[in-house]
């Protein structure tokens, strides 16, 4: 595991990234990512809708999944609300590493 700091840095550039793979149009999802002494908020997907679900997610797990080594699945998370819409949300995730 990298350093704390080291690690929020990915997770943030990982968060942006995923948001820009996201279309604009897709369900709007908060994704907590929660761990290692800090934590993040983010809604991901269209601004002009309401919240559709929320996907809370440990930062190295975040940054793994990120990375194509875990399944979407698979992943340990939170969820609440549409599952269809959270499982969106980290099957684009698995696949920003090969974009």
């Amino acid at each position: 595991t990298p350093p704390d700091p080291l690690l929020w840095r990915m997770v943030r550039l990982g968060v942006r990234i995923l948001d820009l793979a996201l279309a604009d149009d897709s369900v709007s999802v908060l994704l907590t990512v929660a761990g290692h002494g800090s934590e993040g908020e983010w809604v991901l997907g269209s601004e002009d809708e309401p919240v559709a679900a929320e996907l809370v997610l440990d930062p190295v797990d975040f940054c793994l999944l990120l990375a194509g080594r875990y399944d979407p699945g698979e992943v340990p998370r939170g969820l609440a609300g549409d599952e269809r819409a959270a499982r969106s949300v980290l099957e684009r995730a698995a696949r920003v590493a090969w974009l």
